[in-house]
């Protein structure tokens, strides 16, 4: 798992699997999983470029807890998980 474009945004807690679906390897099929953190910390008004609002945020399912005097200085984290299947054959 990586994050292509930061944003002031980071990845944390990432754990990622890949299981055989025969149960050994070499195999043609994989199942993975994993899940992480995405972590944002805004330290600027909410008309900077490339920032998120905290409403924005919390309505795509972020935790926001706000960090200073301002109402732009705020951290949010959200729990994230994924899964596929990859074969090659």
């Amino acid at each position: 798992m990586k994050i292509t474009n930061s944003n002031s945004a980071t990845l944390e807690d990432k754990d990622v699997v890949a299981i055989s679906t025969t149960d050994k390897f070499p195999t043609h099929t994989v199942e993975i999983s994993g899940s992480a953190t995405i972590t944002y910390t805004s330290t600027n008004s909410s008309s900077a470029s490339g920032s998120f609002s905290a409403s924005a945020l919390t309505a795509a399912g972020f935790e926001v807890s706000y960090t200073g005097s301002k109402e732009w200085e705020y951290y949010a984290r959200k729990a994230i998980e994924m899964g596929l299947r990859y074969s090659v054959k």
